[in-house]
């Protein structure tokens, strides 16, 4: 039994006709408000709304079949109609009216199976379509709330990204749009955006992951991995991250630094790295192989270049700038660090605000408001 393709096409440009109404009917709605201040508010709120509805959708996604067992109640009965599966030895012991009678069965499984499928397919259907009304009215609300930009005039939103490379800078651009609302982006669905990322950046580096993530996660012992173990077992302990209690997290954590200085031996193991890979382990609910892909893209794409190699170069400048500020701003405060290093027996010793500064540079991540 084939599923008519019929259903799908006239469900979808039903909905597609419904959809561009309401995007137009809201686009034009915020264009004509864009100058009163209570209607920007009122538009932010309905904006955000709609995203919660959305991403609540895709939430609850994975309990749909669920709800799809409760609708087909009325075909309960038949499923038990289905036949055990049978042994060769069985069936050459059966006469030809048992062999008919089970195919005559088998034939009914069919029947039932197809029906089901098609149910089933009529409501991811009827919910792909539904999904991308409310993409479109998101899409139509961003672009009123724009700065009206040439790239604003191109904000795609979609829960996923397009396959096209125009398509996912489009779609880039929405999220980030998404992100600057008072609300941002919910915590349940930044662990798909980070991944999301990730995945993107190791395409265009050009890596060959499966083989990546062989030497990365290998139980075989490489010639450094004594050094970089020492290393990192000495700062787990001392990761302060309330995910990362028990052993079985540690091994995690101490698995998915490993691997990423596997990955890049030019760097190895950095201090701070271990708060980095904490944090990334938490929201992939302690996937590994996610969480390593995360770790590259946020070292290599996202955090400053120079913060974690062996010279710690990078980090020295940006503490000397942090210094030069504060005696700009705070010069009683910086006279005053000044004055407890020259009468302690530490004169030579780095600068006192390094004491208490170099944490916020390397722990940006966790020490930063989420």
């Amino acid at each position: 039994m084939l599923v008519p393709t019929s259903y799908f096409e006239s469900t979808s440009s039903a909905t597609q006709s419904c959809e561009n109404q309401q995007a137009t009917t809201v686009r034009d709605h915020f264009r004509i408000a864009e100058d009163c201040p209570e209607m920007v508010f009122r538009r932010r709120a309905y904006l955000e709304k709609l995203l919660g509805i959305l991403y609540e959708d895709c939430r609850r996604r994975i309990s749909t079949d669920v709800d799809l067992t409760t609708d087909s109640s009325h075909l309960s009965d038949s499923s038990q109609r289905i036949a055990s599966a049978l042994t060769e030895q069985q069936l050459q012991k059966l006469d030809c009216d048992s062999l008919k009678q089970r195919i005559q069965q088998m034939y009914c499984d069919v029947d039932y199976a197809n029906m089901k499928l098609l149910k089933v397919l009529k409501q991811r259907a009827h919910q792909l379509a539904r999904q991308a009304a409310r993409c479109n009215i998101i899409t139509a609300v961003l672009q009123a709330m724009s700065e009206k930009r040439r790239i604003d005039t191109k904000l795609q939103f979609s829960l996923d990204p397009p396959g096209t490379e125009s398509g996912f800078e489009e779609w880039l651009n929405a999220m980030k749009a998404v992100a600057r609302l008072p609300d941002g982006i919910p915590s349940y669905f930044k662990r798909k955006l980070w991944v999301i990322l990730a995945n993107y950046h190791i395409d265009r580096l050009g890596l060959n992951w499966e083989q990546t993530r062989r030497v990365a996660f290998n139980e075989r012992i490489h010639p450094d991995d004594d050094r970089l173990s020492f290393q990192i077992i000495k700062d787990l302990h001392r990761t302060g991250w309330s995910g990362i209690s028990g052993e079985a997290e540690r091994i995690h954590l101490k698995r998915v630094l490993l691997g990423y200085a596997r990955f890049n031996k030019t760097i190895g193991y950095c201090q701070g790295f271990n708060v980095i890979a904490a944090l990334v382990l938490e929201v992939t609910e302690f996937k590994e192989e996610c969480a390593l892909k995360v770790m590259i893209f946020l070292i290599e794409q996202v955090l400053p270049q120079g913060y974690f190699d062996q010279s710690l170069r990078a980090l020295s400048v940006d503490m000397a700038v942090l210094r030069s500020l504060l005696h700009q701003r705070l010069p009683k405060t910086a006279r005053h660090l000044d004055e407890l290093q020259r009468n302690s027996e530490c004169e030579n010793e780095p600068p006192l605000t390094n004491v208490f500064s170099m944490h916020w540079f390397f722990d940006v991540v966790r020490d930063m408001p989420s």
